[in-house]
């Protein structure tokens, strides 16, 4: 399968994992250990059944499998939760700005580090040009939260915890690909559906434990999670899982054959036009300073 229609079904999958990750967001509104592990349990039951059902059921592990796929679990837990959580402090197109700008800065310098790949003039441009795309996207929430005053108490921290999620969602796509470019390059490891398979098993098994103890620790914590089992949320949380399941697929095929250097750029584009098409899909408000950023990153990618 050539790599444009790779990053194509990429672009596709991605809109509708934001779709869904802004549902999940409206429906999760308040903070909860127990809900958190539910969603995460749910989460990782669908991607048993979606990788079980796109292999046959034909899993193979081995030692280096089995530690790749404890540390994506990791990186995937911390993904899924705070992909959630950031919605409720930005719109998806600053989300996506911000997110795949600092996600290229990132991946540009480990590409530089760990894959020994070159550093030339016009990258170290590009990454100066998304840093300013970032500053404009705070300008745009700054703007935002000054609006609101009047009517509203302002959240003081909300500024404070969008930065902190926007670090770790930044560190957990780093970390993503990383992970999934030293896997395709592993001559150790079965194959890719194996890995997000056992990942996924792990997923559950971390998320159910602690859900139960949740559970049994708070009482009415289990029927106030159980909210989480309506249908349409279901369809939500479990729409967001097979998008992302078939993102993980593809972005394993196309970093087997490209440097992270350049997979990097074309991936932040496309996140940052998904990102403006699902603000418009929401009908969310930009602002000057939001659509100013998304030029600028765009012209980063595009040079």
């Amino acid at each position: 399968m050539s790599i444009p229609l790779l990053f194509l079904i990429t672009a596709v999958v991605s809109l509708g994992s934001k779709a869904f990750l802004k549902l999940c967001s409206n429906i999760l509104t308040q903070n909860s250990v127990a809900k958190y592990s539910l969603i995460l349990i749910i989460n990782s039951f669908v991607a048993c059944l979606f990788f079980g059902i796109f292999g046959s059921f034909k899993i193979a592990v081995n030692r280096a499998t089995f530690l790749y796929s404890v540390i994506y679990a990791v990186i995937a837990a911390v993904s899924i939760i705070s992909g959630v959580v950031v919605y409720r402090y930005a719109s998806i197109s600053n989300v996506n700005v911000v997110s795949s700008s600092c996600g290229m800065i990132c991946t540009a310098i480990v590409g530089w580090i760990f894959f020994t790949e070159k550093v030339d003039r016009l990258n170290i441009i590009r990454l100066i040009i998304m840093l300013v795309a970032i500053v404009f996207v705070f300008f745009d929430q700054k703007k935002k939260e000054s609006a609101i005053k009047p009517t509203m108490e302002r959240k003081k921290g909300d500024l404070f915890s969008l930065a902190i999620i926007i670090t770790i969602i930044t560190v957990c796509g780093c970390a993503n690909t990383v992970v999934l470019k030293a896997f395709a390059m592993s001559k150790k490891v079965t194959d890719e559906n194996s890995f997000f398979f056992l990942t996924n098993v792990f997923l559950l098994i971390v998320a159910l434990t602690i859900f139960m103890a949740e559970c049994i620790q708070k009482k009415g914590e289990f029927k106030n999670s159980a909210e989480l089992l309506h249908p349409k949320k279901l369809i939500a949380i479990g729409g967001n899982t097979v998008c992302s399941n078939i993102s993980s697929l593809v972005s394993v095929l196309i970093v087997a054959q490209l440097d992270v250097s350049i997979y990097s750029p074309i991936s932040s584009a496309l996140g940052i036009i998904v990102g403006l098409v699902g603000s418009l899909i929401f009908r969310e408000r930009l602002g000057v300073f939001a659509y100013i950023a998304a030029a600028v990153a765009c012209v980063a990618v595009v040079i």
